[in-house]
């Protein structure tokens, strides 16, 4: 086992959040929504989605669905900022509920503003790295449940912070292609 393997944990999820943060600092509600191409999956309200989504979806509360029609379709779609961070969002949401075993927490109900999804993603960041930081070294390398697998703790809190980086780079290239073409709009 390796010895300071929290420490490890919660400093790399603090220099994950740190480089996701600067990708979405002072994201504004035209970058977030901007459909760069036709067919763009997003964040819409349950009265204007664009797509049937999946049953799963239509069960967050709210008015605000990430759109998703469930399993991996070909050639997947080109998604938003928007549908990007609200993912990113929940997915960490769910794997706090991975790596502290227990019942699977209702979704919450999705941010429709830059500003309150950012902020909603920065909670949620912080109830996974408390999360992290309730386990010792030996219980983070413990094996758990995950995905009808066996895996340690620590693995998915590393495949935690992959999704979040992957993603965030994702929004940041997004960001520099918004800002490039609608220089002087």
């Amino acid at each position: 086992m390796a010895a300071g393997l929290r420490r490890l944990l919660l400093e790399q999820t603090d220099m994950v959040w740190q480089q996701a943060h600067q990708c979405v600092d002072g994201l504004t509600d035209e970058e977030f929504f901007w459909e760069p191409a036709p067919g763009c999956w997003s964040l819409r309200r349950r009265s204007e989605l664009t797509v049937d989504v999946a049953p799963a979806e239509l069960a967050v509360p709210g008015d605000w669905i990430c759109e998703h029609i469930g399993g991996n379709p070909q050639p997947p779609p080109l998604t938003t900022i928007a549908w990007r961070v609200t993912h990113t969002m929940l997915a960490v949401w769910s794997y706090i509920d991975d790596i502290v075993p227990r019942e699977m927490r209702p979704e919450p109900e999705l941010p429709h503003t830059a500003a309150t999804a950012v902020a909603k993603w920065a909670d949620v960041l912080a109830q996974y790295r408390a999360a992290i930081a309730s386990y010792d070294d030996e219980e983070l390398a413990a094996s758990i449940p995950a995905w009808d697998l066996e895996v340690t703790r620590s693995f998915l809190v590393n495949h935690a912070h992959r999704e979040v980086l992957h993603h965030s780079a994702e929004v940041g290239c997004m960001r520099d292609l918004y800002r490039v073409l609608h220089r002087g709009a």
